[in-house]
């Protein structure tokens, strides 16, 4: 087909009409001999329909947002090409918001099924969707509600009408095994498919479970602050415009820095910013959550960027009691502030209300995991962290400390082992546990190797040693101390 597709562009475009009839195409683009008989062999109508329907097919999908598009008029071998210019939101423009944004979607449901009753099912499933979505902090995201027999006509300027950065399609199929979801999300400027995905449904709509696991799974490739395919896409293509950040994408575009590559200097140009559009912006929801979650990173990995934490940690979370006290980021962060103070009743009653605001953020999920352990809620914490790293391939190597120190205190080593192999970020934390659980298992060469690693990077090991465990709870801070004992002598 593309050799066909190829052949009548060119002649088009190089005024050779002479070769777009049937003998010629038949001979020149699909290969037969120079007696081709068309009035008795379909062949070069069979492939023109099917190219037309081929065409239709990519442009009313990830072909949509092409400039320039490519059409075979019925009764004709002659291409033409059609204008298909948008009108894109302006990323460049400051808008000197008071929120720190993200990257925005538009959700657009369509049913390519033969049945048009089929369009209640996908529509319903997409503003479930969305509206699941509400929740979630660190995007925007809208619902087209596009009626079946608009889906081949869509205003030109839809990306632009929403100032969307993405379109996210959802089409309905059907297939042997009942319905079928293809998803694809297409950035609106440079019109690629940063990610597609397809799956099955069955026969009848999903029931609650299967859309919460659904939801949860789209949201967490797409749409999470660490590993989202939406946010990476989104601050690669700012990042390479070469053009100044406008300042409301400035913290986001900060965050993603960091969870690219944790290290101590991406943590304070993090940080740094953060502080920036607090001080401009005291009510920045956005910037107060990350700004509580900076606080969470000194905690666990001792930058020394954050002084008299769980005081600011404490400022920080009354305003966003204040502001957004219905997000469960408000919530978990409140849990944190609590667990520092010792009141640990309500830091897991805080617990509770965060997952019933949003059960569906992995990210969110793994906090809650890291807190229950700190709670000594070991089982529990462990079950949310390992959920979040099983729901996708995409796994930040982070999620896999609290899991590992969950095994070794269950006496797990081995698998404690797996886990503390996945810590590649530049920190004490992995070559200390792998040092230590390697000498647990009577690996002393690899462990040995590991300790050396240590003290090449951290010569002041003995300080950090003293510091690294500032904070956590006692029963933490004893299951961190013995995993220390477990190094090989110096």
């Amino acid at each position: 087909m593309r050799k066909f597709l190829a052949y009548i562009v060119e002649a088009k475009l190089a005024g050779e009409l002479d070769l777009l009839t049937q003998p010629a195409i038949a001979v020149n683009a699909l290969g037969q001999s120079h007696d081709f008989a068309n009035l008795d062999n379909p062949l070069v109508r069979v492939h023109a329909g099917r190219l037309r329907k081929q065409l239709e097919e990519y442009y009313a999908t990830e072909g949509y947002f092409n400039t320039l598009r490519i059409s075979l008029p019925i009764g004709s071998y002659q291409p033409s090409f059609i204008d298909n210019g948008h009108h894109y939101p302006d990323l460049y423009n400051n808008q000197n918001s008071s929120i720190s944004l993200g990257p925005s979607l538009i959700c657009i449901p369509r049913n390519f099924t033969s049945e048009n009753n089929n369009w209640a099912f996908i529509a319903c499933l997409v503003r479930d969707y969305v509206t699941a979505l509400s929740r979630f902090s660190f995007c925007q995201v809208l619902f087209i509600d596009e009626i079946a027999a608009q889906q081949a006509n869509w205003p030109a300027d839809l990306t632009a009408q929403h100032h969307a950065d993405f379109g996210f399609f959802f089409d309905l199929y059907r297939d042997k095994l009942g319905f079928c979801l293809k998803l694809s999300l297409v950035h609106s400027v440079t019109t690629e498919v940063a990610w597609a995905d397809s799956i099955s449904l069955g026969h009848y709509y999903p029931d609650t479970a299967q859309t919460q696991h659904l939801f949860k799974r789209l949201a967490n490739d797409t749409l999470s602050s660490e590993r989202g395919v939406a946010h990476d896409y989104w601050t690669r293509y700012l990042v390479s415009l070469g053009k100044p950040i406008p300042s409301q994408y400035q913290l986001l575009i900060k965050m993603r820095y960091f969870a690219w590559n944790i290290c101590a200097d991406n943590f304070k140009a993090y940080i740094d910013t953060c502080e920036e559009r607090l001080k401009l912006f005291p009510y920045d929801v956005t910037a107060l959550i990350c700004y509580a979650d900076c606080c969470r990173i000194e905690y666990l990995l001792k930058y020394g960027f954050i002084h008299q934490l769980p005081d600011r940690l404490q400022e920080i979370v009354a305003r966003l009691q204040q502001i957004a006290p219905d997000n469960a980021y408000t919530q978990v962060y409140l849990s944190f502030a609590y667990m520092l103070n010792d009141d640990h009743a309500l830091a897991l009653q805080t617990l509770e209300k965060a997952q019933q605001l949003n059960s569906l953020d992995t990210q969110l999920n793994v906090l809650t995991g890291l807190l229950y352990m700190a709670l000594d809620h070991w089982e529990l914490g462990a079950r949310y962290v390992r959920d979040s790293i099983n729901i996708s391939i995409i796994s930040p190597d982070w999620y896999h400390i609290p899991l590992c120190i969950y095994e070794y205190r269950a006496g797990n080593y081995r698998a404690a082992i797996q886990a503390a192999k996945h810590v590649k970020f530049k920190h004490l934390w992995g070559p200390m546990l792998r040092s230590a659980l390697y000498n647990c298992t009577n690996a002393s060469e690899k462990s040995s190797l590991e300790y050396q690693k240590l003290l090449e990077e951290h010569p002041d090991l003995e300080t950090r040693r003293k510091t690294l465990t500032l904070g956590f709870t006692h029963k933490s801070h004893a299951v961190i101390n013995r995993i220390w004992t477990h190094l090989p002598n110096k």
